[in-house]
């Protein structure tokens, strides 16, 4: 699948934006909701409240309850699926983190960012790994970043 024909592909997609570095892809995925700071950046800290905004994932087995540099685990899909990752770093207080999960036996990284914005939450993430990877899951990123930044009981 050539770059034009994937860049193409995602062009539909509001707040979907598309690279190349190396040979890998990237995606650069934004929302926004009225979720405070706080209580979004929550939902992201513990493996928990996961299934609750991301409706992909079933469970979490990590080694903590919360997300920390270095931890790893294992996110439990549907149908048995079973992706490891590892985090790889994690600033509280810039309320920004990253991870790696591995795919079909391949590194998909994704770098998450909240920001405090018009009352609400801006939830980013960058997504950088193979373009069969990235491709598909860009924008369906958007649906979970939604509930993430959704204010609770809303």
């Amino acid at each position: 699948m050539g770059r034009g024909l994937l860049d193409r592909g995602l062009r539909g997609f509001p707040g979907v934006r598309a690279g190349w570095h190396d040979g890998r892809m990237h995606r650069r995925v934004e929302v926004h909701g009225s979720a405070p700071l706080p209580e979004a950046w929550d939902r992201y800290e513990r493996y928990d409240a996961w299934p609750g905004w991301a409706p992909h994932i079933r469970r979490v087995e990590a080694d903590g309850p919360r997300i920390r540099p270095g931890a790893r685990g294992t996110v439990h899909g549907y149908g048995g699926l079973r992706l490891p990752f590892r985090i790889d770093a994690v600033d509280a207080t810039a309320r920004t983190w990253s991870w790696t999960v591995w795919a079909l036996g391949r590194p998909l990284r994704l770098r998450h960012d909240l920001v405090a914005a018009d009352g609400g939450t801006r939830a980013g993430v960058d997504l950088e790994g193979p373009a069969l990877l990235v491709a598909p899951y860009a924008p369906f990123t958007r649906w979970p970043l939604h509930r993430l930044v959704r204010r609770a009981g809303g």
